[in-house]
């Protein structure tokens, strides 16, 4: 009696350890497509609204791939989340329908400067040390956020940031640029739910 209730305990303790492992599915934020024409820079100040907003309900990071349309007149993303605090997973096949990513990204970053690891961070982090030299655990509160770019975002490649009002960009240490702030995004927000 006394082996069968140890391996019961044990096999209840996997099981429940089993979703800080297990891999992030992504969840559909939204899509955005720019007006015929819009300028780059243009679009991704008027969608950083539904970044900010999505974040700031939720405590996880949003992002997604820039596309552009075969006649590069309309630029798109389609944002997910992985339920991440402090991670977002990116993929160049996730984009709107008849457009193709570009070499660049768009995510935000937490309103809480301290957040506590989701599952999804455990399992992105496995096994390897965050820019903070210490391993990200779930129950262990890890400083993030703000308005600057990670070592990950900078080794992800080029792309932009949303964060406390702003949108930032960069394409490698030392070129990062302030596009502004964003208006309100209601009527946005509206639309792409």
């Amino acid at each position: 009696m006394k082996k069968r209730f140890s391996a019961a305990l044990i096999l209840c303790a996997l099981a429940a350890m089993a979703p800080a492992f297990a891999a992030p599915s992504l969840t559909h934020v939204a899509e955005l497509v720019s007006e015929q024409g819009e300028p780059l820079e243009d679009f991704v100040l008027r969608i950083a609204p539904v970044l900010d907003r999505y974040t700031h309900e939720t405590g996880f990071e949003a992002c997604g791939m820039v596309a552009q349309s075969a006649d590069g007149e309309r630029f798109g993303v389609r944002l997910g989340s992985t339920k991440g605090a402090m991670t977002c997973e990116m993929r160049r096949s996730n984009v709107p329908e008849g457009m193709t990513a570009l070499r660049l990204s768009i995510h935000s970053h937490p309103h809480k400067p301290v957040v506590m690891p989701t599952a999804a961070d455990v399992s992105f982090y496995a096994g390897t040390q965050a820019s903070n030299g210490r391993m990200i655990l779930r129950g262990r509160p890890e400083r993030v956020g703000g308005a600057y770019f990670s070592a990950a975002d900078y080794a992800s490649g080029p792309g932009y940031l949303v964060s406390e009002g702003r949108v930032l960009y960069q394409q490698g240490k030392g070129t990062e640029r302030d596009l502004g702030a964003y208006a309100d995004g209601e009527t946005l927000m509206a639309k792409a739910d």
